[in-house]
């Protein structure tokens, strides 16, 4: 995916703002096509606790493009290969399996901080250097394109220009501690709340307990013992008997979604462009298929930025993030907000029987329905 063909032309300036996993990322791949990249980190921005990521199956082709999965692989890799989703009706019990789509894995859960390692070692190998918003802000007409890829009110989309979802929640993300753990994810919809866990090690899971605003109080009054009592029962033996629990911190959830990628030479991915509900671990994922979009688009328009190839990018990643932040708010509501035993079962049980839409969502969800429409376009 990574040549050098723009060599003898004129090299086009590109700067990128946020040192993330998204902003390294992109410049890394604009400089494989021989832009001049410079990368700027905001001093606004604060670092979050150590995270855990589900990167999915094409976000892993776009670190093995770049050389950066063997890197990853060093370090701790915790792959799965279902989910099973159920919620507090017992409706009916939803799986989600490679097989399905004829895959080994669905995902690979890894920390935030080994996949940055990772690419810092090619952001280093490369030379590629970091500068602060400071030198940005006085120096902005030097450049022909500026990227954005954080959440900064003074550099965002316009405020009238996205859409907004207040989900009225708060996430609890904490580390449980377990006798053994399998490489499955687990899922689980309650009243107000949302519990997803992703394997971390054989002995760990990472929780994702999504809270409704009007019940943190509730959990933050709650002693250590009586967390994981609750836990143990809302998860019915499923991972297996929880013995302890750690390092939680809280964060607000709320969902926005630009309408356009992209205004004269502001260009908008990751949390610039979107923020969606963590029910799927999509987030991440859908900030690195931007990224592997806008290269396949530039690609194919001589490996320069242009309009046209602006364009294309923005007409077909903007399909994509609707299905994907419209259809994480209907699954939210399906789950949390309708309370008919009945609706449930009748639409899961539909589901579940059909499997050409099962498989759909997968492939979609894995991000192979992108990486396969892409590559017919080119």
């Amino acid at each position: 995916m990574h040549s050098g063909n723009n060599i003898g032309k004129m090299k086009q300036k590109i700067s990128i703002i946020g040192d993330g996993i998204i902003g390294k990322m992109m410049a890394i791949a604009l400089h494989d096509l021989n832009f001049d990249v410079s990368l700027f980190h905001d001093q606004k921005y604060k670092k979050a606790n150590e995270r855990y990521f589900s990167i999915n199956l094409l976000s892993k082709y776009l670190f093995e493009e770049y050389h950066i999965w063997p890197l990853i692989e060093e370090k701790s890799i915790n792959p799965y290969s279902k989910i099973v989703t159920w919620d507090d009706l017992q409706t009916e019990e939803v799986l989600f399996e490679s097989r399905n789509i004829n895959q080994c894995e669905l995902a690979y859960v890894i920390s935030e901080s080994d996949i940055l390692t990772a690419i810092d070692s090619r952001i280093q190998k490369k030379s590629i250097k970091i500068d602060s918003m400071n030198i940005l802000n006085s120096n902005t007409n030097k450049y022909d394109y500026i990227i954005n890829t954080i959440n900064n009110k003074n550099l965002g989309i316009d405020s009238q220009s996205i859409y907004k979802t207040n989900y009225a929640q708060k996430a609890v993300v904490m580390n449980i501690d377990v006798d053994n753990s399998s490489n499955v994810a687990y899922q689980k919809f309650l009243k107000g709340q949302i519990l997803g866990l992703i394997p971390i090690s054989c002995k760990s899971y990472n929780l994702i307990w999504s809270i409704d605003n009007k019940k943190i109080d509730d959990f933050l009054d709650k002693p250590k013992r009586e967390i994981i009592n609750f836990l143990n029962s809302e998860l019915e033996d499923k991972i297996g008997r929880i013995n302890d629990c750690s390092g939680y911190s809280i964060f607000p959830l709320s969902g926005y979604l630009g309408k356009d990628c992209f205004y004269e030479k502001k260009i908008y991915i990751g949390s610039a462009l979107h923020s969606i509900h963590p029910l799927a671990g999509l987030g991440l994922n859908m900030g690195l298929q931007e990224i592997y979009c806008l290269i396949s688009k530039i690609k194919k328009n001589s490996e320069c930025i242009d309009k046209l190839s602006l364009y294309e990018f923005q007409n077909f990643i903007k399909s994509i993030n609707k299905k994907t932040y419209f259809g994480i708010n209907f699954l939210k509501t399906f789950y949390c907000d309708l309370t008919s035993p009945y609706l449930r079962k009748y639409f899961l049980k539909s589901f579940n029987s059909s499997t050409i839409l099962k498989r759909s969502v997968i492939r979609f969800a894995t991000g192979l329905q992108t990486r396969d429409q892409i590559s017919r376009r080119l």
